[in-house]
This record gives C-alpha cells, sequence and structure tokens, in this order.
C-alpha cells in the first residue's frame, strides 16, 4: 500500500465524522428560517388584510388555546361543545384564527369535536384560504435557486456544512 492508498483508507474509515450530522442540521435549521420568516410575515399581513380569510398551517408555530363561549348562538347543536379559541402564530405573528368545540362526555353522538375559522372580531366565517402548503414549495424552491445559483445555500455557508 502506498501513503496515498493509506490516507484514502483513512478518510473512508473516519466517514462520517460525528459532527457532520448535527452541522447539516443546523445549517438546515437556518435555511428554514430564512424562508419560514418572510413566509409568516406575508401570511401574517393578508390574515389581517383579509380579515381572517387568509390562514397559514405551518410545521413551526405556537398554538396557544383559552376557553371561551358562544353569545347568542342560534344553532342549540352548537351547545353541546365545549368551546376554545385557538390562535397560531410565530413571534407574535397571528397566522390562523379558529373556534374549537369538543364535545362533552356525556354526549357521545354526532361529531366529537367541530372547528370554524374566525374573523378578527371573533365571528364564525364560511372558509379560509389555508396557505400552509406554501411552506414546502417555496423551502423546495428556494434550496434549487441557491444550489443552482451559488453551489450552496446560505445555510452551508454560515457552519460550513458543505460536502467536499
Amino acid at each position: 500500500m502506498t501513503d496515498t492508498d493509506e490516507a484514502r483508507f483513512a478518510d473512508a474509515m473516519s466517514w462520517p465524522r460525528r459532527g457532520d450530522i448535527w452541522r447539516r442540521l443546523f445549517a438546515s435549521i437556518i435555511d428554514y428560517l430564512i424562508v419560514l420568516i418572510p413566509l409568516y410575515a406575508l401570511v401574517a399581513g393578508l390574515f389581517l388584510l383579509t380579515d381572517g380569510g387568509v390562514k397559514g398551517s405551518f410545521w413551526l408555530n405556537w398554538r396557544i388555546c383559552q376557553a371561551a363561549s358562544l353569545n347568542g348562538a342560534s344553532d342549540p347543536s352548537l351547545a353541546r361543545y365545549d368551546w376554545q379559541v385557538c390562535r397560531t402564530s410565530l413571534f407574535g405573528l397571528t397566522v390562523a384564527e379558529w373556534a374549537l368545540g369538543t364535545a362533552s362526555g356525556s354526549q357521545s353522538e354526532g361529531n366529537p369535536s367541530v372547528s370554524f375559522d374566525l374573523d378578527s372580531q371573533g365571528n364564525f366565517r364560511p372558509a379560509a384560504l389555508d396557505l400552509g402548503f406554501l411552506e414546502l414549495v417555496v423551502l423546495a424552491s428556494y434550496l434549487l435557486v441557491m444550489e443552482l445559483t451559488s453551489g450552496q445555500p446560505i445555510g452551508k455557508r454560515v457552519r460550513g456544512a458543505h460536502s467536499a
């Protein structure tokens, strides 16, 4: 065996290095946040402009729910539910708001839970356009464009996690 063969053998045996997985994971998180934060801001702006008509269900979020009651409900079938008002946000940017009703324990007939989108005044709205699907599309597009233009996304540049 020559010195070159021994060096290749040593390199092959040391692959994958233990820290590489964590560097790559950290680089992926950086890229995800680079895409997610502007997307959250866009959807939060649309949520406000459309009075809750556009919402986003993204992978990374905070879901906060609090107990609520229905005021002036004309439909008696809604009275059998215990209600919560839930809000999805990230860094204070609200991207979805809805009312979640769960049936009381003794009343098992019908649906065990029901959910309605809300407008900014807390009224039920018939439907809201969910832009959560854009998360994966925008992330994949970002990674493809960055690989084609500069050879590596920003997360790889920051962590130096590019493969040789």
